[in-house]
C-alpha cells in the first residue's frame, strides 16, 4: 500500500522508476505476479489519461515495460513545458525588443535546459531596458 500512495502522491517519472524497482526486486518470483500486475494495471491506467493509443497498452506484458512507457511520456512532457516556456520568452523578447533579439535569444536558450533558468530569463525582459542588456544577463544566469 506505501508503493501506491507513493505513486499517487508523486507521479514523477524517477519516484515510479524508484517504486517499480523496488516492486521487482522484492517480489520477483512467479507467486508474486498478481501484485507485479496490479502495479502494470495503475501505471497503464495513468498512461490511458495521456493519450497513448489503446493498441500500444495492450502490447505492455510487463511491469518493466510499463514502467518504461511512463518514463518515456514524462520525459516527453517535460520538455513540452520547457519549449512552451523558451517561446513564451522568446515572444515577449519580440515585442519588446524585436525580431533580431529574439532570434538571437531563441538559439542562447536553445542551451538551456533548466526550466526555471528560462523562467528568470523571462523575468529580465521586464528587467532590461535594451535588447542586447537582455542577451548579456541571459548569458549570466
Amino acid at each position: 500500500m506505501s508503493w501506491l500512495a507513493s505513486m499517487e502522491l508523486d507521479s514523477s517519472a524517477a519516484n515510479i522508476t524508484r517504486v517499480v524497482r523496488e516492486v521487482l526486486a522484492e517480489y520477483p518470483g512467479p507467486e508474486h505476479a498478481r501484485l507485479r500486475e496490479a502495479f502494470r494495471e495503475w501505471i497503464l491506467g495513468a498512461a490511458e489519461t495521456w493519450g497513448i493509443e489503446e493498441e500500444v497498452l495492450e502490447r505492455v506484458r510487463s511491469l518493466k515495460e510499463a514502467e518504461m512507457i511512463y518514463a518515456g511520456v514524462e520525459e516527453l512532457k517535460e520538455r513540452a513545458r520547457r519549449e512552451g516556456r523558451t517561446a513564451l520568452v522568446c515572444r515577449l523578447a519580440r515585442l519588446k525588443f524585436g525580431a533580431g533579439t529574439a532570434e538571437r535569444l531563441s538559439r542562447l536558450l536553445e542551451e538551456v535546459s533548466d526550466p526555471e533558468r528560462i523562467s528568470r530569463i523571462g523575468d529580465r525582459i521586464i528587467e532590461c531596458e535594451t535588447g542586447e542588456e537582455l542577451l548579456a544577463r541571459a548569458r549570466e544566469a
